[in-house]
């Protein structure tokens, strides 16, 4: 079977592109278990455990995040240089998932392993 990765760019809220790309990996989840998660520019916002979505009136799906795990989901590759450009910190990061910080080149040669490409 293919291996695919998922590129989150988006911040979790402004548009539902987030909570559609982690749908999507449950649900490819079920044909293939060679998945992989990266999060990459305002991506990264997507892992921020400091959210707050009660404040703009709208539902907080981080905690849905640890459900991957169930769908053996296990490859999590966070950007270092987006972390660092939006001035977060690693300790503030969701802490249930076990995610590896790396830069950009780094993620580059990580998606060349994958097959198939998507990009939320």
């Amino acid at each position: 079977m293919k291996n695919i990765a998922f590129i989150f760019t988006r911040t979790p809220y402004g548009s539902s592109v987030g909570l559609e790309g982690l749908n999507a990996a449950l649900s490819i989840s079920t044909f293939t278990t060679d998945i992989g998660l990266f999060f990459i520019g305002d991506g990264v916002l997507q892992l921020y455990s400091q959210q707050n979505a009660n404040v703009i009136l709208n539902h907080c799906y981080l905690s849905t995040f640890s459900v991957l795990k169930c769908f053996n989901i296990k490859s999590f590759f966070l950007s270092k240089d987006s972390l660092t450009e939006r001035g977060l910190l690693i300790a503030n990061l969701y802490k249930s998932l076990h995610i590896k910080i790396i830069t950009l080149q780094e993620i580059r040669k990580q998606l060349t392993k994958y097959n198939h490409i998507l990009t939320f």
